[in-house]
């Protein structure tokens, strides 16, 4: 299932929420002394919407980020998907969700578009997984899988609800 559309903030009102759940796992784990977060993108195509996990991760931590052991795993079936995503360079138009501030901030304009900085494409790994047959990531804080869930027949979204569910931590979230 090769269905590659994504940019950098979809659906803007979503990433508000994103950005509230971030800051009470941070709240939280900073309560317990916990200073580890994984963070998983299912899906995740060209890799837009982990590095705009990373992005909001430094935004909210800021000079607390190195004192977090971090991960943020982005998996896709799609190995131009993901290649793609370690390049991280994108289109213009892939972009026109992020505000100037974060553009000048997070990217480099390069020929055609812009490259993403290197402090924000090394907070993120990408990985080949197939949601249906392979084992899925566990112990994890946040869970997106917000790009393939609906193009499943209703038995594999069962299946695959079962496993994300399974995936998290408890007190994890899941965004679908």
């Amino acid at each position: 299932l090769y269905i590659n559309v994504s940019e950098f903030f979809r659906d803007s009102e979503i990433w508000v929420t994103i950005k509230y759940l971030l800051e009470n796992l941070i709240r939280n784990k900073k309560q317990r002394n916990d200073k580890s977060i994984r963070i998983w993108s299912a899906g995740c195509s060209s890799g837009e919407e982990p590095y705009c996990v990373a992005i909001l991760l430094k935004e909210i931590l800021k000079d607390d980020l190195p004192r977090f052991s971090l991960e943020i795993i982005g998996t896709d079936i799609d190995r131009k998907s993901l290649s793609a995503a370690e390049t991280a360079e994108y289109s213009k138009e892939s972009l026109k969700n992020v505000d100037t501030k974060m553009l000048k901030k997070y990217f480099v304009a390069c020929q055609g578009g812009y490259k993403l900085n290197e402090e924000i494409k090394d907070m993120v790994g990408f990985q080949y997984r197939d949601l249906i047959s392979q084992d899925l990531i566990e112990e994890t804080d946040l869970v997106l899988c917000r790009n393939v869930f609906i193009y499943f027949n209703r038995s594999l979204q069962e299946q695959l609800l079962i496993k994300l569910y399974n995936s998290l931590k408890t007190g994890g979230y899941l965004i679908m």
